[in-house]
């Protein structure tokens, strides 16, 4: 884990989650102020590609940025599906041996609030 530590309690790992996340989201803001009109919900989606990619890749989201600023949820999720990103995570789901289960699907429904 870092500094000496082999094992953390979840609440521990929660508390470090918490804190990555708002430093995303910081980062995020900095970057593209526009990010703090957006929904919680839709900032911790946001958060949460970054995870995956850095903030620097979800940047390069243009369209999706575009339709975000117009409140436009669905156009937003269809093109973060429209992207190397999605089919990269459906591969990586299904040589995982997971069920088919696509993380970049199951964001970009949540971005559409289903």
């Amino acid at each position: 884990f870092g500094y000496g530590f082999t094992f953390i309690t979840e609440d521990e790992a929660s508390a470090v989650l918490e804190i990555r996340v708002k430093s995303i989201i910081k980062e995020l803001e900095s970057r593209e102020p526009f990010l703090n009109k957006l929904p919680l919900e839709k900032q911790e989606i946001i958060a949460e590609m970054c995870f995956q990619m850095g903030v620097g890749g979800v940047l390069k989201f243009k369209k999706m940025w575009e339709a975000l600023k117009r409140f436009d949820y669905e156009t937003a999720s269809v093109q973060m599906l429209d992207s190397s990103w999605a089919k990269q995570m459906h591969t990586m789901d299904m040589t995982d041996g997971k069920d088919g289960v696509n993380r970049a699907e199951k964001l970009a429904k949540r971005m559409r609030g289903f």
